[in-house]
């Protein structure tokens, strides 16, 4: 059974668009892309290997800190 997020290969047995079979090949972690995107993954030439764009997840991505006025913070009270 496929879900959200999984790359699947259609067969097409009859060489018309009637679909045959759906095979579940594997998760990808995207979601469904969105306009002017029609998706977000590219096959090879011949089928065998996939790009496929994900969203980066940074392990060392951390809050930042703003400060305002920061010119009245130079200046001794």
């Amino acid at each position: 059974m496929s879900t959200a997020g999984d790359l699947t290969a259609v067969e097409f047995p009859k060489g018309d668009l009637t679909m045959g079979r759906v095979t579940r090949l594997f998760p990808t972690g995207i979601t469904l892309p969105g306009s002017p995107y029609l998706s977000h993954f590219v096959p090879t030439r011949d089928g065998k290997r996939f790009l496929i764009k994900v969203p980066i997840q940074r392990a060392d991505s951390r809050a930042i800190a703003v400060t305002l006025d920061w010119p009245r913070r130079l200046t001794p009270s």
